[in-house]
């Protein structure tokens, strides 16, 4: 970052209006900059020293100066903007984009993001996604829902009546809270008297929501720990694990949401001798090519899904490794003797699936490396599961990739 005098001189020669700042030293304000702009520089003595910046809210705007651009920007105050010295803040003022404070772009954060939908009937999707390992257990996300825009989380994959619960513009938009859900009935209830969250359904919001022994946050935007809206604390913790979303009460909602802390989403799992694939159909990640890497003991048949919809087997891929008498259309055989072992043995695989129906696999635990099979489907995947049978059961670690 640049020195304040450096600051000045590069502002000075976008603006001809000078101010004085500090010990009598002349600065000049970049057009549309107010004043806070330029005083978060102080002087202790003789020393200079930089007070703290906030991370920057929202998105990166592509313009061509160093400023806000004026006028009806809409989301202006979810923008930010490159400047000479970094990056400066949007604001909405009288109805004008202006460029507010200075700030320092966010890290970009370890996060493994989904998309989903969710319709007007009051329940959770039952997808309950993994929370990152960690203390702080963090999500982020973008959700358009009129009112009701609930998010939960869990102890258990299928924990559904215990639960810490946010909700965002309940009563029609007209309050928001925090509550303790136990045996499915909701109480404790820390009520937010704001409204004008969630707004039009034409209009997507940016929250985020964390929970650390029994303390449960919630606020605007998509840095953590900014612009917090509220915060409680529960004297006897439940353990929060998974998330899951819902609307209803007259709302439907179009969320994009990402759980923060790691890159990837790992589980693990057991499957029978049975031919049947888990049925739990784990959401995978946004990303124009899902990618799943897995380690899996089975003397035989260890069988990969892509599925298209959750709980259908329409119009599904099937990796079928160390099998024999697969009757599936469009079958393409590799002989791979022996690859699965005694069943004793893990082994490591890799599978991918892209947006434009290629589908690979191999062995190891990178992608593409040694790779064995791939083939050209027609339709895209979005949700994965195992199975194991024909005289073999299976033990699986797999992780979903961002």
């Amino acid at each position: 970052m640049k020195a304040p005098l450096a600051l000045a001189e590069s502002l000075s020669q976008r603006s001809g209006r000078s101010v004085v700042v500090g010990d009598g030293i002349a600065m000049s304000t970049l057009l549309r900059v107010p004043l806070l702009s330029v005083a978060m520089w102080f002087f202790t003595g003789s020393a200079l020293k930089t007070a703290e910046l906030d991370y920057c809210i929202g998105e990166e705007m592509d313009v061509d100066i160093e400023a806000c651009g004026g006028g009806v920007i809409p989301g202006c105050n979810t923008k930010y903007v490159k400047i000479a010295s970094g990056y400066a803040q949007c604001k909405e003022t009288d109805g004008n984009c202006v460029t507010d404070k200075i700030c320092q772009k966010a890290p970009t954060p370890k996060e493994v993001c989904y998309a989903a939908k969710t319709p007007d009937n009051q329940k959770y999707t039952g997808d309950h996604w993994k929370l990152a390992p960690g203390a702080q257990k963090q999500v982020a996300f973008k959700v358009k829902a009129k009112n009701d825009a609930h998010l939960s989380f869990f102890g258990g994959k299928k924990e559904q009546g215990n639960r810490y619960e946010i909700v965002i513009g309940g009563g029609g938009d007209k309050f928001s809270w925090i509550r303790r859900c136990t045996s499915n009935r909701c109480h404790n209830k820390h009520e937010l008297k704001k409204t004008g969250f969630n707004g039009k359904l034409s209009e997507e919001r940016e929250f985020w929501a964390t929970c650390e022994n029994g303390k449960v946050q919630w606020g605007t935007g998509l840095v953590v720990g900014q612009s917090m809206q509220q915060e409680w604390v529960d004297s006897d913790p439940m353990e929060c694990e998974y998330v899951d979303i819902r609307t209803g009460w007259g709302s439907t909602g179009d969320w994009n949401f990402c759980v923060r802390g790691s890159k990837k989403s790992c589980h693990e799992v057991s499957t029978k001798d049975n031919k049947k694939y888990t049925g739990t159909h784990w959401m995978l990640p946004r990303g124009p090519e899902k990618k799943v890497v897995m380690k899996v003991k089975a003397k035989n048949d260890a069988h990969v899904g892509f599925f298209t919809k959750k709980k259908s087997n329409q119009n599904m891929y099937e990796i079928v490794i160390g099998g024999w008498g697969n009757q599936c259309k469009n079958e393409v055989v590799t002989k791979t003797k022996e690859i699965n072992g005694d069943g004793f043995e893990e082994k490591e695989f890799w599978a991918t699936c892209a947006d434009d129906g290629m589908l690979r696999w191999g062995k190891g635990n990178q992608i593409g490396e040694e790779l064995m099979q791939e083939f050209k489907g027609k339709h895209s995947c979005d949700y994965f599961d195992v199975m194991t049978g024909w005289g073999s059961s299976g033990t699986w670690e797999f992780c979903m990739l961002a």
